[in-house]
């Protein structure tokens, strides 16, 4: 399958959730199932890059990121009873930002890349903003401190070592990326203050349209990067 047809369908089942969201506030099974879409279609896109003779180590950390992503999107939606989904699927992003943060660096130490010239004011900015947001929740998070903690710290080093690409790979995969962590981080934070802060209008479209957004440039980025090392 062409890559441009993985791209227009993503496309359109991600103006279809949009739409349902908007639209169809109510109905929870389109929105749904349009939001289980989401993620399939990029793995589809990423498995028919996949070259079995060839070293892919890098692809199938990001088809781990997309599976993980893909269980916290089924979790959140929150139709099992008995059980804690926020919890199930705030553990799934967790291991999809953990698998996003190996496939970004090859090991810890890459991680002082992003505080080097001219990328270090981005990188603060980032941490600034993540520390903002945790002393405003820190008050109304009670038994969520730890998990959450843990969480955002985990979701700001994925970001971090997105942005510590920055000359290590061509400049239109290091913005494709780093674009798309930063998405990530912002789709996280909103659900964030509207769960434990303060209400959020239109919550749920501004989540899910950088959510869909970040989703599809770090798969962009990835496969791009890896079309150019052939």
């Amino acid at each position: 399958m062409n890559a441009i047809v993985f791209r227009a369908f993503y496309f359109i089942v991600a103006l279809l959730h949009i739409a349902a969201i908007i639209f169809l506030p109510n109905n929870d099974s389109i929105i749904a199932a349009s939001k289980l879409m989401l993620m399939p279609v990029l793995i589809f896109w990423v498995l028919s890059s996949l070259r079995l003779q060839e070293n892919s180590s890098r692809l199938y950390l990001l088809l781990l990121a997309l599976v993980f992503s893909l269980l916290g999107d089924f979790f959140l939606l929150d139709i099992i009873p008995g059980i804690n989904s926020f919890i199930l699927g705030l553990s799934s992003f967790l291991l999809a930002h953990i698998s996003y943060t190996l496939l970004f660096t090859n090991s810890i130490k890459d991680l002082y890349h992003c505080f080097r010239a001219p990328v270090v004011g981005l990188s603060i900015f980032m941490l600034l903003w993540a520390a903002a947001v945790m002393y405003f929740l820190i008050p109304k998070l009670s038994d969520m401190l730890v998990p959450v903690s843990f969480y955002v710290l985990v979701i700001v080093l994925m970001v971090l070592s997105a942005i510590s690409r920055f000359r290590r790979v061509s400049r239109q995969v290091f913005y494709l990326v780093a674009a798309g962590a930063i998405s990530f981080l912002f789709s996280d934070m909103v659900i964030a203050i509207n769960k434990f802060g303060s209400t959020i209008a239109h919550e749920r479209i501004i989540v899910m349209s950088s959510y869909i957004l970040a989703q599809y440039l770090i798969t962009e980025g990835i496969l791009q990067q890896k079309q150019n090392e052939q």
